[in-house]
């Protein structure tokens, strides 16, 4: 009889029993900046371990594992979660697994303010984003038809207010 040893697609799998480390950088993929606070974790394949680390300023992390395969991710406030990543610790080597996330772009935007009005009164408008985990800061332009645009930045939610110089329908985005 012969004995038969059989391995996932991914391989043989790396000697277990002793320690390697695996860092990474996670970054924006529009910008390029570091993500400061993205939580990188993973599964051990065969060790079953779990693992999370945080990411610091420079948006980089470094943790010390076991050998073995891990399935990695990483995510932050304000952006989508990465796809999960098989990776590979060796004994005494780093292993350099890199995300870029990309942001959460806002889904839609209510505005709320009065339907109808008086000539030469000023009346606020305020538009709100969803989801609220959109990345922030947000660019809001504010159109009315036949006044210049106005441009704020700021957070889930913006004011302007305006006034209507004559009688008639006008379109406020």
């Amino acid at each position: 009889n012969t004995a038969v040893v059989f391995y996932p697609v991914f391989g043989v799998p790396p000697p277990s029993g002793d320690v390697g480390e695996l860092t990474g950088t996670v970054t924006d993929t529009l910008t390029g900046l570091p993500i400061q606070g993205a939580l990188v974790t993973g599964l051990g394949y065969q060790t079953g371990g779990i693992f999370t680390s945080t990411t610091g300023l420079t948006g980089t992390y470094a943790t010390s594992l076991c050998a073995d395969w891990y399935d990695v991710t990483a995510a932050a406030d304000g952006y989508e979660p990465s796809m999960e990543t098989r990776t590979a610790i060796y004994p005494g080597e780093p292993t350099i697994q890199n995300f870029e996330l990309s942001a959460v772009s806002p889904t839609s935007v209510a505005i709320t303010g009065a339907g109808t009005g008086l000539v030469d009164q000023l009346y606020p408008f305020t538009a709100t984003v969803e989801p609220i985990s959109a990345t922030l800061p947000l660019v809001y332009t504010w159109q009315v038809d036949g006044q210049d645009p106005i441009t704020h930045t700021g957070g889930l939610s913006d004011t302007a207010s305006f006034l209507w110089p004559a009688p008639g329908v006008y379109t406020l985005t």
